[in-house]
């Protein structure tokens, strides 16, 4: 649980793996999408308001945290606010009809995507570069638009709000993620979906289920070594069902904890060694 006890960097990544589970613990409520928005906007309005409340009680010690902060942290807390907000407009707004109505509104959400993303490619193919060179001008507070260099696309809008742009370019990746489960649920038979089917459930965190993906894979435990990370992740989630969203960016979240990287691992083996050495205490003879 993150405190303001921690300085700085500390309690920004402990505050970021706090959302990060409380957002999952929503997901895996089931709840009706506007619901399921709802409860998770309010929280992002809440986490980023602790966020902005620990500037205020621990400024910056040096450029390079600045940077960061701006680029890899505030980003990742207004992503969510914006992702939700834009998720509970589109499940509000979604009109009644047949399949082709909801597909044209959703195609308009597409379509500000696409939008969205081509006005701010630059910015966009900078971050997924990983490039550095303009961190000093985009990532800082109070920016002096003198210092731009004059052949950069870049402009006023952007030096003042690269931050919350990138984070409304992640929450556009969300969004397409959503997008997307949203339109296979909707081309799937209607006979299948009514059909109770019995099916086993994945309950437990998303998270706990792609660090056993990465295990498994790491492991080489599939098709003689042969199965892809991407294969393994489809048959657990066709197994389990259960939408593991954009997993790479979960296990780069898993790599941040201060826990530990096997915590569900680690918990599998706890409970298994519980069993054996509860079974053993029942049939040893003594």
């Amino acid at each position: 649980m993150a405190t303001l006890s921690s300085a700085g960097p500390a309690f920004w990544t402990e505050l970021r793996n706090d959302f990060s589970e409380s957002i999952a613990a929503i997901s895996k409520n089931e709840l009706q999408p506007i619901d399921q928005a709802r409860q998770a906007l309010r929280l992002s309005h809440e986490m980023l308001s602790q966020l902005k409340d620990s500037l205020k009680q621990f400024p910056f010690s040096n450029l390079s945290e600045q940077i960061a902060y701006y680029k890899e942290i505030e980003p990742f807390f207004v992503s969510r606010g914006i992702f939700f907000t834009r998720m509970f407009r589109l499940e509000t707004t979604r009109p009644p009809g047949d399949r082709s109505t909801v597909e044209a509104h959703f195609q308009r959400e597409w379509q500000y995507i696409r939008d969205f993303q081509t006005e701010h490619s630059f910015l966009w193919q900078y971050t997924r570069a990983g490039e550095t060179w303009l961190d000093d001008k985009l990532f800082v507070a109070n920016q002096d638009l003198q210092t731009s260099p004059f052949d950069s696309p870049l402009n006023q809008s952007l030096l003042h709000h690269a931050s919350r742009t990138l984070g409304h370019l992640y929450a556009m990746e969300l969004m397409q993620d959503y997008l997307l489960r949203a339109e296979e649920e909707l081309a799937r038979p209607r006979d299948l979906i009514e059909r109770n089917i019995s099916k086993l459930t994945w309950t437990d965190s998303k998270s706990a289920l792609i660090e056993l993906a990465y295990a498994i894979q790491s492991a080489g435990s599939l098709n003689d070594r042969k199965a892809s990370l991407r294969e393994i992740i489809e048959g657990l989630q066709a197994a389990f069902h259960i939408d593991l969203g954009h997993y790479p960016r979960v296990f780069q979240e898993i790599l941040s904890r201060k826990t530990g990287y096997t915590t569900y691992i680690d918990r599998l083996r706890d409970k298994l060694l519980l069993r054996i050495k509860l079974i053993e205490e029942k049939y040893d003879p003594k």
